[in-house]
């Protein structure tokens, strides 16, 4: 799964610009207090980890983060990105203690709130998951993201109809010439298909559709470092000659996993299930693995 994006931008405004103002209004430059001094200096580390997070420069960013907090312990943005980086690197303890330690000290943060549902989600909470989300929408953590992964906690517990809904608005908000319009656009029109065929995969007339291959899905670089292992269930559109024609997700993995199990699904090939001896589309459930070896 791709999230926490609004925290990648949310930088501490400058002082320096302050400053300006000041001057050029005619007003005299406020003698800085060490206390200021020192909040400056955490903050400013703390925009260079974040930087470094952006370059995918994870070692130095923890290392920013952490000068940050030695500096200002109660600095509850540094412990999230700790939080987000050791997440990346598969350390869900550690990034479940940094979470915590953030909402200590800003217990209505809605980044760490956000990374918590992730967290929890991935542990299979899925009920703890979606408290989160709807937390982080309520205390105005209205992104795209936030939607998209409201989404997934009801896809994950087949609440299809919320998740709709939840999918929607995550389209509603993204822009037309963001990447992830076109796959969040793709992901809703695969739910509808799944949603109007219900009573077609509960019917006994149809013989289902049979797996004829197997093809390997590719690790991510990312989730090999991460040891991420286990399998993303999904729904497909099998069509008239036994090729898949559309992919939904029903329960992710992650980093990286999700978009390489659907090239994975697009091509896998079956018989094409039949209605009264005639060949006919039909949406099978699957699940593809993923196993480190």
């Amino acid at each position: 799964m791709t999230f926490l994006k609004p925290l990648s931008v949310r930088f501490a405004p400058g002082i320096t610009v302050l400053v300006c103002v000041f001057l050029a209004t005619g007003t005299p430059a406020q003698k800085t207090t060490p206390a200021e001094t020192q909040a400056e200096s955490a903050e400013s580390h703390l925009q260079k980890a974040r930087e470094l997070f952006q370059s995918k420069k994870y070692g130095a960013a923890s290392s920013e983060a952490k000068r940050a907090i030695k500096i200002k312990k109660e600095l509850a943005p540094a412990y999230v990105l700790l939080g987000m980086i050791h997440h990346r690197e598969g350390k869900t303890a550690e990034a479940l203690r940094d979470v915590k330690e953030s909402l200590k000290y800003d217990p209505n943060s809605v980044d760490a709130h956000y990374l918590y549902g992730i967290l929890k989600f991935e542990e299979r909470k899925f009920s703890e998951a979606h408290d989160e989300a709807v937390f982080v929408i309520s205390h105005g953590g209205r992104f795209p993201n936030a939607y998209t992964f409201l989404a997934q906690t009801h896809m994950a517990t087949n609440r299809y109809f919320e998740a709709l809904n939840a999918f929607e608005e995550a389209l509603r908000l993204t822009p037309a010439t963001d990447d992830n319009a076109a796959r969040l656009s793709e992901q809703l029109q695969a739910l509808k298909g799944w949603i109007e065929t219900t009573e077609m995969r509960r019917d006994p007339s149809y013989v289902k559709p049979k797996l004829l291959n197997l093809p390997m899905p590719s690790y991510t670089e990312q989730a090999r470092s991460a040891k991420i292992q286990g399998s993303v269930q999904a729904g497909v559109l099998v069509n008239e000659e036994g090729r898949v024609i559309s992919v939904i997700i029903f329960l992710p993995l992650g980093f990286g996993l999700d978009e390489e199990a659907v090239k994975a699904a697009r091509r896998l090939r079956f018989t094409p299930a039949m209605k009264n001896g005639q060949p006919a589309r039909f949406w099978q459930r699957i699940e593809i693995e993923f196993n480190l070896r």
